[in-house]
């Protein structure tokens, strides 16, 4: 309790000069504190900023996960609708383990072998067109032209839509039957164009490939395609499975879990389908994985940007110290006339000193959080570094 009660009086008689050493103490505990914060909040800041140039620049969101197998060499006595199941379930296991984000849509889009088309009404064909299903096409797009498809419980002709262009495109008519061959089917397939569509604004998360691809495609009900065509064999040739998150909500902290993602996806399909021909695909994993891969570079940059400032506040503290002790050199002459030794003195600066230090290690990290806040971005930072921190567009 003399010991407390002599290092208060010793504050209140240098409070000027005590207030300056706890100033500057609470200053270099702010600003060490902010550096972490700093870092991940600019990290957090480039992948967003990032993610949205991409999707300016490139028309594809990024936060969409895309799953893409090629099933034209996938051996015939393999069950083809168990293993689309096996791959959806494992997909989903794997997405839900691996992504923290909001997911916003999700969905499986089929495409046949390319095939030809004979026309009942002339002669002429159609070359290499595509038969696909989309998940929840129909609540995307608007009717054009023409009628919604009937789909009756075991179709002699499947009916289909086709893009609004491409009745022009492939020089056919609505209500026309088409007779879709291709070398591994027996039986041919018969198609009737009853409707013609454009997708809705303000659908882009939906579409895992640009609407416009599917001007040259007859596109079949997600059911009635994987009941009646997907069991045939060699007849699927592409199946795509895909995700869109919303990347907005990423959290910068949890990012490393995406890394594994398409090499834990890629395991899955080569498990359930014995082939290698898979390709997994996210903007948003590849800009995670660029500026992670950079995040020591960066947090060196942080603490290179700091260490000026920090160097002047340990000199600043040095010289504040020095005062204090010479205006209490007849303090210290004082006590060690008393029978103080030189460890007991010290003892008390050390208890002072501490006193200080855990005051300013109270306030410092919430100063430091309020301090990378108010900062915001990466720009100061970035202006003095002249850093380019881009996606490279070889990514």
């Amino acid at each position: 309790m003399n010991i407390l009660t002599m290092i208060a009086r010793k504050i209140i008689k240098n409070y000027w000069l005590v207030l300056s050493l706890f100033i500057g103490i609470l200053v270099t505990i702010t600003l060490v504190a902010s550096i972490p914060i700093y870092t991940t909040g600019s990290l957090q800041n480039l992948v967003l900023s990032d993610s949205q140039r991409y999707q300016e620049n490139h028309g594809t969101y990024p936060g969409i996960i895309t799953h893409e197998l090629n099933w034209r060499e996938l051996q015939p006595q393999l069950d083809r609708v168990e293993i689309l199941e096996q791959i959806v379930e494992a997909n989903e296991n794997v997405l839900r383990r691996q992504i923290d984000m909001p997911r916003v849509n999700s969905g499986i889009m089929l495409t046949s072998s390319g095939l030809q088309g004979e026309r009942a009404s002339s002669d002429s064909t159609l070359r290499n067109v595509f038969l696909r299903s989309l998940s929840g096409f129909e609540d995307h797009i608007t009717l054009v032209q023409g009628r919604e498809p009937e789909h009756s419980g075991t179709p002699d002709v499947f009916e289909v839509y086709v893009h609004d262009r491409a009745l022009v495109d492939m020089d056919i008519f609505l209500g026309e039957e088409i007779r879709l061959k291709h070398r591994s089917m027996n039986e041919d397939i018969i198609v009737r164009p009853v409707g013609t569509f454009q997708a809705k604004e303000q659908t882009e998360l939906f579409w895992p490939e640009p609407p416009e691809t599917l001007e040259g495609m007859f596109i079949l009900a997600d059911d009635v395609f994987q009941e009646h065509l997907l069991p045939l064999d060699h007849f699927v040739e592409k199946v795509l499975i895909y995700s869109t998150y919303d990347y907005t909500r990423l959290d910068i902290s949890d990012a490393y879990k995406l890394l594994p993602i398409q090499r834990m996806l890629r395991t899955e399909s080569i498990r359930a389908t014995e082939s290698t021909d898979v390709s997994i695909s996210s903007p948003m994993i590849k800009i995670v994985h660029y500026f992670l891969h950079q995040e020591g570079q960066f947090r060196m940059m942080t603490i290179s940007f700091f260490i000026p400032i920090l160097t002047m506040l340990l000199i600043y503290l040095f010289m504040i110290s020095n005062l204090i002790v010479e205006r209490q050199q007849a303090e210290i002459a004082v006590l060690r006339s008393r029978g103080a030794g030189k460890r007991q003195i010290s003892f008390i600066y050390l208890v002072e000193t501490l006193l200080l230090c855990g005051l300013a290690l109270l306030i410092g990290p919430f100063l430091g959080l309020l301090m990378s806040k108010m900062v915001g971005s990466t720009l100061v930072l970035w202006n003095l570094s002249n850093a380019k921190l881009y996606l490279p567009n070889s990514h």
